[in-house]
């Protein structure tokens, strides 16, 4: 998702905070794992906050206060983040039709402006997480928005005000949180906070694990960044895998394309009737609606009625969302208001609400 957004004066500090960190990626770029999971964590962490201590002049042992002078030269740090909109909704980029924030344009002033910056996420908590972390959300787990499973950071590596507060900041988040990091995690990063969240998840484990099917499953999804002859064959093969993940993310791939992706639409129709599974089977329903080949929704009733995974539900709802907001495609509110599933769990509600609304 591109974005023109705005980093304003006040976290123009953070960012001279965060140098070494920036080095020591530098550093170990070479390697075919991120830093952020390289088996070297550990010392590159401490190395880190060996160097942040150091660029700070903190001058404490066992707890003593910080001298006057040392407190004068150590700049306070707020990062402000405006999540959920788009550069085009403001008055900073957009001075014909944006709305007026003057606060922000007056930080903006006195910052950098980024004129083409890309989030690394499309939605809130994902982004929210990748920058708490340094490290991309597909990396850790952390990439589901709010997900039932939150994300464990990799061995070794911290959010990171954790190491603001081992430099002798005192650091806080209050109130609002919603990272996809377990609450293992959090602990020791703020001196106040709210929301600790308990968590199972482990996505740098699972990343380890399955890095090679994982790589290929990235190779299908970036298809649609190719033109559509160059993607055709390597599509054709997604979709005829006996790797139902490979099913998936071939479908999506062929959603992206579009009416491009035609020579596709028998098997597509074929995998919405009868793949063995029901999210392979929504995806390519999906497909078929957002082209306006066929009705999905029959099929994802279908899916729906047999699945009692929650995890499952709201990603296939998410679907649902989709395919009635963007495609104008008619959803019965009966069949969800009614369906078993649809109490499940809070987020399973909250989207059965939405779209029976």
């Amino acid at each position: 998702m591109k974005i023109k957004g705005s980093i304003v004066a006040c976290i123009l500090a953070a960012t001279a905070l965060c140098a070494p960190a920036l080095k020591v990626s530098a550093e170990t770029s070479k390697s075919p794992m991120p830093p952020c999971l390289d088996d070297s964590i550990t010392e590159d962490t401490d190395t880190f906050k060996a160097h942040l201590k150091t660029s700070l002049t903190v001058k404490e042992k066992n707890h003593q206060s910080i001298p006057t002078k040392t407190k004068q030269q150590r700049p306070n740090v707020v990062w402000l983040t405006s999540e959920d909109n788009s550069a085009c909704w403001y008055r900073l980029y957009n001075t014909e039709h944006g709305a007026p924030m003057p606060n922000i344009e007056r930080l903006a002033k006195h910052g950098i402006v980024f004129n083409h910056a890309y989030s690394c996420g499309p939605v809130c908590s994902v982004a929210r997480s990748t920058i708490i972390s340094g490290c991309h959300g597909p990396r850790t787990g952390a990439q589901h928005h709010r997900s039932q499973i939150s994300a464990k950071m990799p061995k070794g590596l911290k959010l990171f005000p954790y190491y603001l507060r081992q430099a002798g900041y005192y650091t806080t988040n209050n109130s609002k949180e919603d990272y996809n990091y377990s609450s293992a995690d959090k602990k020791g990063v703020w001196d106040e906070s709210v929301m600790l969240i308990e968590s199972k998840g482990d996505g740098d484990a699972f990343g380890r694990k399955n890095k090679v099917q994982i790589a290929k499953l990235i190779d299908i999804a970036d298809l649609q960044l190719h033109p559509f002859p160059e993607a055709r064959n390597q599509l054709a093969k997604a979709l005829y895998s006996s790797q139902p993940q490979e099913r998936y993310w071939g479908l999506i791939s062929c959603a992206v394309f579009g009416t491009q992706a035609t020579p596709f639409y028998e098997t597509a129709k074929q995998l919405a009737a009868s793949d063995p599974y029901g999210l392979v089977r929504v995806r390519a329903a999906e497909f078929l609606g957002l082209v306006e080949v066929a009705d999905p929704m029959p099929v994802i009733y279908d899916v729906l009625n047999k699945t009692t995974d929650p995890i499952e539900v709201n990603l296939i709802l998410n679907s649902v969302v989709l395919l009635r907001d963007a495609a104008g495609v008619q959803v019965d509110p009966s069949v969800i208001k009614n369906a078993e599933w649809a109490a499940l769990s809070p987020l399973v509600k909250s989207r059965a609400t939405y779209l029976t609304q």
